[in-house]
């Protein structure tokens, strides 16, 4: 927010006393002239911080001068200040209106926008910090001293307020710690933008405590390198990402960035709203976690009170291919040491380090322990997470259940998943899963519950080392399998056993082509209920379509009728309706096996292609039908559950 206009002379007045009174502690050189290009572009700021001489910072503060006719003219006056030093702009009993800083260079230590003299009487102000330039230790946009802090409320349903509208434009320059607020006071809204030449070793995006009504974080270029909330409470909680990096992001809470030792150390943030999570592909993450608080509550809170709302009922995670792990804290990646990692010092592409994971806890004022984790923990765990009653998951990305980690749907709780979740803990289903990306098994991935619905996959990874250019490979009853190599291979065959061995498929390349690749999926799913004798999708991901033209694609699968019964299979054109008849290449055994020719629908049935001719098609009409309807009915279920979930 800028002002520009429209001020009282008392405000004027206030604001200017507020800023001198602030840096009159600080040292003081003979007072320079303020630059006049800055203030032709900044003029609508109270207060503009730039680099001075001679290793010092100049604050040029603006000041209303009333004249003998009544009106108000504005000057400048400029204060400075060495270097590395660590000034308060304003006190809050001064500032009856808005507040604006603009710092454009210089470089300070702890930069306090407002410090609190009086918790009495005082309406929220509204403040804007610009940043263009220049280098901080610290940036904290309201203080309150330790002379004060026991006047403050100790409850979040009876915070101290005085903040109105917090926005935070970060453009340039860098900050090694961001911290709005770290005391029980409250803010209406808090905006941060992060502009493409900032850089910010460390965020706690809500401070390290607090009330905020709302919360919104842009990200438009620069690198953050950890992001993270400690204790505060939110009411609804958003994330843009549009390009930039960040190292380490932590949705919610990462319950292991602190000592832990008492139950006042944990970080027991928790979100009451919807949650909004958005990551461009651009954007850089080397890991990211959910963290605590956006779908679980603490059972108690870090001063000893219980949290007086339930958890987020709408959380949408729309992130393409960011890796992320349901989990409350940086697990390191040996799991099961227990170790985590830690970034009270971490900076900007550096390693950080590492602890073991908290057990308990002592309670405030008292020798009595409580566990951190468990039925009898403050939290419910590290690394399962539960969607609960009521509660609706939207998930788009790259997400990996680690082993020995539960990720429970519980019975009234939705999640739908459009990206690729790497499953190899357990996925409880007691509620609704819709997947319409992929669930992919590894070694030790179980499924146990409903099964998930919708036109997604849910394959069983399999690790191949072809051989003499062919992949030989049996899945035990899955219908779908994924396989990966190392690196990048060139290939002439790939066969692939499905259902114990009831389905196969061999893809066979021209003596003159090669399939290459480092992943392929292949799956050969029944559509239940489309055709008496079967009727099948054949999904193939990883060969180009026009590489896939020019391959022999040949599928087997179970037929129930008699080696006496003429039976014959077709292919159903997705965009004309046309039905082709299949080359039947075997028949026997129960099975039977033809010659796709491309992926997509397949059925069997016993009439024959000149019946098929002689009805125009109609024969097939039913079974096409019902594959139909069966995919519209899963995916109006999967777009109604998307919709609530987007509903504020």
């Amino acid at each position: 927010m800028t002002h520009r206009g429209g001020w009282t002379l008392l405000a004027f007045f206030a604001v200017t006393v507020a800023v001198m009174a602030a840096v009159a502690s600080m040292p003081v050189s003979e007072a320079p002239s303020v630059d006049q290009d800055l203030v032709d572009e900044y003029g609508y700021a109270d207060v503009i911080v730039y680099e001075g001489t001679r290793s010092s910072v100049y604050i040029a503060t603006k000041v209303p001068v009333q004249g003998s006719d009544g009106g108000v003219s504005y000057e400048w006056e400029v204060e400075s200040v060495s270097q590395g030093s660590s000034p308060s702009l304003a006190r809050l009993s001064e500032l009856s209106e808005g507040f604006t800083v603009v710092m454009v260079g210089g470089t300070l230590g702890n930069l306090t926008l407002v410090q609190t003299d009086v918790v009495d009487g005082v309406s929220p102000v509204d403040v804007t910090f610009e940043m263009y330039g220049g280098s901080l230790s610290d940036l904290r946009v309201l203080t309150v001293p330790y002379s004060l802090e026991s006047q403050l409320e100790n409850s979040y349903t009876l915070m101290f307020g005085p903040l109105g509208t917090v926005e935070l434009d970060l453009v340039s320059g860098s900050i090694g710690d961001l911290i709005p607020t770290e005391d029980m006071v409250s803010a209406d809204s808090l905006d941060i933008t992060i502009g493409e030449g900032m850089v910010i070793d460390r965020m706690l995006t809500t401070g390290s405590n607090g009330r905020y009504a709302s919360v919104s974080v842009e990200l438009r270029g620069g690198h953050v390198g950890y992001m993270t909330n400690e204790k505060s409470v939110v009411g609804s909680l958003s994330y843009d990402f549009r390009s930039g990096a960040v190292d380490y992001f932590c949705i919610g809470a990462d319950t292991e960035n602190g000592s832990n030792t008492y139950l006042s150390d944990l970080n027991t943030f928790y979100v009451q709203g919807d949650v909004h999570v958005h990551v461009d592909d651009s954007v850089e993450v080397r890991q990211a976690i959910i963290g605590a608080g956006i779908l679980d509550i603490p059972s108690r809170l870090w001063n000893g009170d219980v949290a007086q709302s339930t958890a987020s009922t709408n959380v949408e995670i729309d992130a393409g291919d960011m890796p992320l792990s349901p989990d409350t804290c940086f697990m390191t990646s040996n799991r099961s040491q227990g170790n985590v990692y830690q970034f009270t010092t971490y900076t900007v592409g550096g390693t950080p380090r590492t602890k073991a994971m908290s057990t308990d806890c002592y309670v405030s004022g008292s020798s009595s322990r409580q566990p951190v984790y468990g039925d009898e923990g403050v939290w419910a765990s590290a690394t399962d997470l539960t969607v609960n009653v009521g509660q609706y998951l939207y998930v788009n990305a790259q997400m990996t259940i680690s082993s020995g980690s539960t990720f429970t749907v519980s019975q009234g709780g939705c999640l739908v998943t459009t990206g690729h979740i790497f499953l190899v803990g357990l996925l409880q289903n007691d509620g609704d899963v819709y997947n319409s990306g992929v669930i992919e098994k590894r070694e030790g991935g179980t499924i146990a519950g409903n099964e998930p619905i919708g036109d997604g996959f849910v394959a069983y990874c399999i690790n191949v080392s072809p051989a003499d250019g062919r992949i030989d490979v049996m899945a035990s009853d899955d219908d779908t399998v994924i396989l990966r190599t190392d690196s990048t291979v060139y290939i002439s065959r790939i066969s692939v056993l499905l259902e114990n061995g009831d389905r196969e498929v061999t893809i066979t390349a021209p003596e003159s082509l090669y399939m290459g690749g480092d992943m392929f999926l292949i799956g050969l799913r029944e559509v239940s209920g489309a055709s008496s004798l079967g009727a099948y999708n054949l999904d193939v991901i990883g060969i180009d379509e026009a590489v896939l033209s020019s391959m022999s694609i040949e599928v087997t699968v179970s037929c129930s009728l008699g080696s006496d019964t003429g039976c014959y299979v077709y292919h159903v054109d997705e965009e004309t309706g046309d039905v082709v008849a299949m080359e039947i290449t075997d028949r026997s055994y129960g099975e039977i096996t033809f010659l796709a020719d491309g992926t997509g629908q397949y059925f069997l049935s016993t009439t024959s292609p000149e019946g098929i001719d002689d009805s125009d098609g109609s024969v097939l009409s039913e079974n096409a039908l019902n594959i139909a309807l069966a995919a519209v009915i899963v995916l109006v279920g999967a777009i109604v559950v998307y919709i609530l979930l987007k509903k504020d």
